[in-house]
């Protein structure tokens, strides 16, 4: 029997609270998450994946993964500091005018200085997630940067290594964020197709459509690459952002096969 849609979005934030709490928090994905759910309601594989499941699933496990983690904050303890018994008064020791000068004209700048650093490092971590995400890039980065604690430095190594490793090299533009964008979504597109083939297999007449169809999406994917790897010295902030080819005839025979059935 299929269940029904409250049945899914339930499971779906039960594997959440699953995953989140248990060992492997860091191992977390949309993707681990929709699979274990597949695997525990008996769903064809990728059932998730598809139009109609793909962005309410995204959802509904970052909503709850969301909802964790202010849990989590509300409950860690707020170390009390201890309760001195009563005894004798202490003696107040008064310094030296001399020395309280020195003490209130070096102290008040360091602590201005530090408050001032960690502003900027936090207003640095956002602009950088904000430009991971122009790129196409949705990732929980509470949980993936959890691992470096209040060491601000590291997340933002973190977070230039990824732009790096993702094509956006050299100064930010807008325009080279939305060709990268466009490449990992043909990237993501063709992943599905390959995938989609292999969970389900092809007929032999409708072999060399998928063939030639998988073929136009990997050379559009190459084509995207190469623009986006390019010189940023010599990239054209101008340049017209190459259009997407049409993925979708690669996924007919997805639909004309639950149509037979």
């Amino acid at each position: 029997m299929i269940p029904s849609d409250e049945t899914i979005v339930a499971e779906l934030s039960q594997a959440v609270d699953r995953e989140f709490r248990g060992p492997q928090r860091d191992l977390l994905t949309v993707r681990r998450i929709r699979s274990q759910v597949e695997a525990s309601l008996d769903l064809t594989s990728g059932r998730l994946s598809q139009s109609d499941w793909k962005l309410r699933a995204k959802s509904t496990i970052e909503s709850r993964v969301q909802e964790l983690l202010r849990a989590e904050v509300t409950r860690s303890p707020t170390p009390c500091s201890p309760v001195r018994e009563a005894s004798d008064p202490v003696p107040v020791v008064f310094p030296s005018p001399e020395r309280a000068r020195d003490t209130s004209s070096s102290a008040k700048p360091r602590r201005r200085t530090g408050a001032a650093s960690t502003r900027t490092a936090d207003a640095t971590l956002t602009t950088l997630q904000t430009q991971l995400r122009k790129c196409g890039l949705h990732t929980i980065w509470s949980i993936k940067l959890k691992k470096y604690g209040d060491d601000r430095s590291a997340k933002i190594r973190h977070l230039q290594q990824v732009l790096r490793d993702i094509g956006m090299t050299g100064r930010f533009s807008e325009a080279k964020a939305k060709q990268i964008k466009e490449a990992r979504e043909l990237q993501a597109d063709l992943e599905e197709v390959q995938e989609g083939n292999r969970a389900w297999g092809l007929p032999k007449t409708r072999k060399a459509g998928k063939d030639h169809s998988t073929k136009g999406c990997e050379e559009t994917v190459k084509e995207m690459s190469q623009v986006v790897t390019q010189d940023p010295s010599s990239a054209d902030e101008s340049l017209p952002v190459p259009q997407r080819r049409r993925v979708r005839p690669a996924l007919d025979w997805l639909s004309a096969e639950d149509s037979d059935e």
